[in-house]
């Protein structure tokens, strides 16, 4: 779940039979990925490496198995707006709602990916708690989705200050694999 995802990239050639979606944003299904994000994110799972073989996903060349839209193997739910790569906690819920199979229980997922998060600061500037200690409604989800056998691989954000309580929700849900980077520094 993310901001889409751009189908037609060459290193999704044999995937688009395979890859189908939805946008929680437009209430379409189309889920084209203008900001670019969300098509990236996908590259690192299903990427093939036909445009450059060093960027290959983990799961290369994922393809449908059965008629095209019917549990495909990849499912696209753009729930951030594909232009600035912003969108609302209701878009993103409804995203994790449909890979737990809530819409359609064909298209449940074992495994998703949801690189995005955040925090709400009040009115001074210091964080709300609640959405850095996994009792905000998206962390919540994740862990109920968790007890339903679907893993949610989130991102942990991008604030990164040193301690505790710095990964942003919903990677600080005890159910999520949250998964973050360093600079060469360790910072």
């Amino acid at each position: 779940i993310d901001t889409g995802c751009y189908p037609w990239h060459t290193d999704f050639s044999n995937v688009f039979g395979g890859m189908t979606g939805y946008s929680l944003i437009s209430g379409q299904h189309w889920y084209d990925d203008k900001y670019g994000h969300g098509t990236f994110c996908s590259g690192i799972t299903i990427g093939e490496g036909n445009g450059n073989a060093m960027m290959r996903g983990v799961s290369p060349g994922l393809t449908s198995h059965g008629d095209p839209g019917q549990n495909p193997d990849y499912l696209v739910a753009q729930v951030l707006d594909n232009l600035t790569g912003f969108g609302s906690g209701d878009a993103i819920y409804k995203g994790m709602q449909a890979m737990n199979g809530e819409y359609s229980a064909g298209m449940k997922r074992q495994v998703y990916n949801a690189s995005l998060g955040g925090g709400v600061n009040d009115s001074s500037g210091n964080p709300v708690a609640s959405y850095l200690n996994g009792t905000d409604a998206l962390s919540i989800k994740v862990d109920q989705m968790f007890q339903n056998n679907v893993l949610s691989v989130v991102a942990a954000g991008n604030s990164g200050a040193a301690g505790q309580g710095t990964v942003a929700y919903p990677g600080c849900a005890k159910g999520a694999l949250t998964v973050g980077s360093i600079y060469d520094d360790y910072v």
